[in-house]
């Protein structure tokens, strides 16, 4: 397994070489997150995932907070840093999103993907919200709900901005959700 240096690669350096980067975020994710580090400020991280099954997936971003630990995949022949030269992985474009503040991510990720998953780890480590932003105000925002069988909740839920410990979007279970959505909303009789 990789062993952390001493001194650690600075985030530039490892964006700039895609190393492969793993985050122990215990006990708020009761796994590791694996993935290419997109953007990274004082308070967050953008993560373009990365899953041993399905390879580069969606987009995470995390309050830095929550990271209890990190291993950088910078040797060229641990296992993960081979997995990645062999399949020629390469993460995906940044996407048009803002990681200043929960707002701004919430707003802009709203904006550029059909749906957003918020996570409340501090609060329920074993759940998340799938849902539209329709309201962002000073400490909260309103969400409505899409179900796991992609219907909309008629009455769309309010959180509260110092709750979300993790947003994430783009992934092929959201996008998902939004396309049956979508084509049941299409389908209806007018």
């Amino acid at each position: 397994m990789a062993k952390r240096k001493e001194n650690p690669p600075s985030s530039d350096e490892i964006i700039e070489n895609k190393w492969l980067v793993r985050f122990n975020r215990e006990p708020f994710d009761t796994g590791t997150m694996v993935g290419f580090i997109l953007d990274v400020n004082d308070d967050f991280t953008l993560l373009n995932a990365f899953d041993d099954d399905a390879g580069i997936i969606g987009f995470t971003v995390f309050r830095n907070e929550t990271v209890k630990s990190y291993i950088v995949y910078s040797e060229p022949d641990w296992h993960e840093s081979l997995v990645v030269k062999l399949k020629n992985l390469e993460p995906k474009e940044r996407p048009n999103v803002s990681i200043d503040s929960i707002p701004d991510l919430l707003r802009t990720a709203n904006e550029n993907f059909p749906l957003v998953v918020v996570f409340r780890e501090k609060m329920r480590n074993d759940a998340c919200w799938i849902g539209k932003i329709l309201e962002i105000k000073k400490k909260t925002f309103v969400m409505r709900e899409i179900s796991p069988n992609a219907e909309w909740d008629e009455k769309p839920t309010r959180f509260n901005f110092n709750d979300v410990t993790r947003i994430e979007f783009g992934n092929g279970y959201e996008n998902n959700l939004a396309l049956v959505a979508e084509y049941r909303e299409n389908e209806k009789p007018r």
